[in-house]
């Protein structure tokens, strides 16, 4: 006994559906004559047949032998060969002669059936497929997985299972050459681009001949809409070759009802992405193009031309209008159209070394002839694939006749063998016409424009290479499309004041040393000198703006460990050298009447080692966590929980007091504790007694008597 077709589950699932309400859509019937239109042809008999025993037996049935071999009717039965008329060819359907055995037990071997075939096209002797009569739902059911071997013109099946048996072959379609056929150019409307496309490349410019013709319109939250007409008899792709975007949307174009409409949604389906899109031929769609997401100037590109992917969906276009399996009544003829796509385009992904027009056509003959066999197979991958994407079909069409289904079903069979018919010499046609219009080569359309602008003041200063944050600093400000016209200079535009403030907020975090030299570079390294020196006075506002009280990793207030011993006396402090080693100890002292800081300096160097504070003026904090006096130890690993915090609890910090060294990027704060038990230590109950100040790493100030 043979396994039940694969087909069942299909069946089951479609009787799942007619069981749901539910309404179907009616499709307007394809052009030609539908093999839908008509009921499967039922197996008629005249006469009683031919009896058949153990001994077995050889009878002619019209265009049929049937050979029952000795030994296939059991001991003690007769089984009865029918006498069956045979079945006059309809509009999409070559049947061949009916046979039939009537049995009342199994059969013991295999009974042999030769059917001498009429005279068939290639096309439709490919398309041969075994049917067994499905009395039930009063269809002829495939039986891909029955072997059979055609010998000169007979077609030979040993078949161990008996109701009725034929063969089946698609009648097939005499298709014409496509030529000297154009489509008009779309029409977009005349509302002006979004703001931010600067100016857009027509690829025909008129050209009523041109491989596409293209018209741009505005949509909605800055996307552009780009209509595309393929002004070719023959697929192309649409690929985005610059600018590094995806398409915002993509749309088909009209709904059509076809075989070729089903085959572009299919390919669309299987083939496109989000950064190449198929043209069928003689078609308008649209795709959208969105603003970058980049700032700054942007060009963005698309090119159109015959590729391996578009040259599939031809052939498989050309070898469907050889068969004719309906249109959009055929419920599975998007599965069995996806299946080959998927199938083919993974064969072509392989083949990264194809060049040309007939290449293109070769290999993907070769492809779609492998997915017919592929498919065909119910243990392959895509037949595997071809059956789910049929479940699927079947679901979403709800309440359909089972006999439909097997039609379907059939018919799908059918094509996928005349796929394996395909030759090279029969898309000549074709490959001339690619090749005329590779001589011109591709097609492109561009939009050229300014990327989206980040949130003014979102960036994130260096703090350490001032023509880095220049150059980034700049496009967060001058990039805004508020300063898009470039008609005027910068500093023309009344908001560029207020702008500028909020641009440069981010700077906050850098030292004050930093900001004095980053507003030079601003004033000597930007072309437009007037509009950079606006900027650069709302960075001196921001050192201006300094709250004197503040420790940070980089300075006191203004102060930053960045000064030189020269810059310090020129604003009054003095050097008091060592009180245990003199004026040429290694480190010294500058202090300065009236003033709560003083400053330990590398002789050798002149660079400053460390800022000291007063330590005990309440208003004292650090800029991370507001530490002041008071503050508990627990404040402090909290404040500074990303930060390394060198902890000296053991009358280490100096004078045998405890203290905190908190190590940041650029400088290292320290800061003295009140005495207190190992266990309060633990707790972090402990206060903050003094804020010590800020060094280079290395030179936290601490209560060490280093006489500096």
């Amino acid at each position: 006994m043979r396994a039940p077709s694969r087909f069942t589950a299909i069946l089951a699932v479609l009787a799942m559906a007619a069981m749901s309400p539910g309404t179907v859509r009616v499709a307007p019937e394809p052009t030609g004559a539908s093999p839908f239109a008509v009921s499967d042809p039922a197996p008629r008999t005249a006469g009683s047949g031919t009896a058949v025993g153990p001994e077995g037996t050889s009878v002619v049935v019209g265009a049929a032998q049937v050979v029952v071999p000795p030994d296939a009717v059991p001991a003690g039965h007769t089984f009865r060969i029918a006498d069956t008329l045979a079945i006059r060819r309809n509009a999409a359907e070559i049947y061949g002669q009916p046979v039939g055995l009537d049995h009342d037990a199994p059969l013991a071997k295999p009974v042999t059936v030769r059917w001498t075939l009429p005279l068939l096209s290639d096309v439709q002797r490919a398309s041969l497929v075994l049917v067994r009569w499905d009395s039930q739902r009063n269809a002829w059911r495939p039986e891909p997985e029955v072997p059979f071997r055609i010998e000169d013109d007979v077609l030979v099946a040993d078949l161990d299972e008996f109701s009725f048996w034929d063969w089946v072959a698609n009648v097939g379609q005499v298709v014409g050459e496509i030529v000297g056929v154009r489509k008009d150019g779309p029409t977009c409307g005349g509302a002006e681009l979004p703001v931010w496309v600067r100016d857009v490349v027509d690829p025909d410019e008129g050209m009523s001949a041109a491989a596409i013709r293209v018209c741009f319109e505005a949509d909605h939250d800055d996307i552009v809409t780009v209509r595309v007409v393929n002004n070719r008899t023959f697929t192309q792709q649409l690929v985005m070759s610059q600018g590094g975007q995806r398409w915002a949307w993509t749309w088909p174009g009209p709904d059509g009802f076809d075989v070729s409409a089903a085959l572009d949604g299919a390919a669309h389906l299987a083939l496109d992405s989000d950064t190449a899109y198929l043209l069928p031929p003689l078609t308008e769609v649209a795709v959208g193009i969105d603003r970058p997401s980049e700032p700054g100037s942007v060009v963005i590109a698309a090119k159109a031309s015959a590729t391996p992917i578009s040259v599939l969906v031809d052939v498989l276009r050309f070898a469907l209008d050889q068969v004719n399996i309906g249109g959009f009544d055929n419920p599975l003829l998007n599965a069995l159209v996806q299946a080959t796509f998927e199938c083919g385009g993974q064969q072509l992904l392989a083949r990264p070394d194809l060049s040309d027009a007939a290449q293109f056509v070769q290999v993907a003959i070769d492809a779609i002839g492998t997915c017919a066999t592929e498919i065909r197979r119910s243990d392959s991958e895509f037949g595997m694939r071809f059956e789910q994407l049929s479940l699927a079909a079947i679901k979403k069409v709800g309440k359909v006749g089972d006999d439909v289904v097997i039609k379907a079903n059939r018919l799908a069979y059918q094509a996928a063998g005349a796929f394996k018919a395909l030759t090279f010499a029969k898309m000549a046609f074709y490959v001339s016409d690619q090749l005329q219009n590779a001589a011109v080569g591709p097609l492109s359309f561009s939009v050229r424009g300014d990327g989206r602008p980040p949130q003014l003041g979102a960036w994130t200063p260096s703090c350490g290479d001032v023509r880095a944050d220049a150059n980034l600093l700049y496009r967060n400000l001058a990039l805004q499309d508020a300063f898009r016209d470039t008609a005027k200079q910068l500093w023309e535009y009344p908001d560029w004041d207020s702008a500028s403030a909020t641009a440069v907020r981010p700077l906050k975090t850098c030292s004050t040393s930093y900001l004095r030299d980053l507003a030079v570079e601003l004033s000597n390294g930007w072309a437009d000198r007037k509009s950079a020196e606006i900027v650069a006075d709302k960075i001196r506002a921001l050192v201006a703006a300094v709250d004197p009280k503040v420790i940070g990793f980089g300075g006191v207030g203004t102060f930053t460990l960045g000064l030189t011993a020269t810059e310090l006396g020129a604003m009054g402090f003095a050097n008091k050298g060592n009180q245990y080693s003199g004026m040429t100890a290694e480190c010294v002292g500058y202090a300065k009447s009236g003033s709560p800081l003083t400053f330990s300096v590398e002789s050798k160097t002149g660079r400053v080692l460390s800022i000291n504070t007063a330590g005990t003026d309440p208003s004292l904090r650090t800029e991370i966590g507001g530490i002041r006096v008071g503050s508990t130890l627990a404040d402090v690993r909290k404040a500074f929980a990303g930060y390394e915090i060198e902890e000296h609890l053991a009358a280490d910090f100096g004078q045998g007091s405890n203290g905190v060294i908190i190590n940041g990027p650029s400088g290292s704060i320290g800061l003295s504790l009140t005495d207190a038990t190992p266990t309060d230590y633990a707790s972090g109950r402990p206060t903050v007694s003094f804020l010590n100040g800020v060094g280079v790493p290395g030179h936290a100030p601490t209560n060490k008597e280093d006489g500096c």
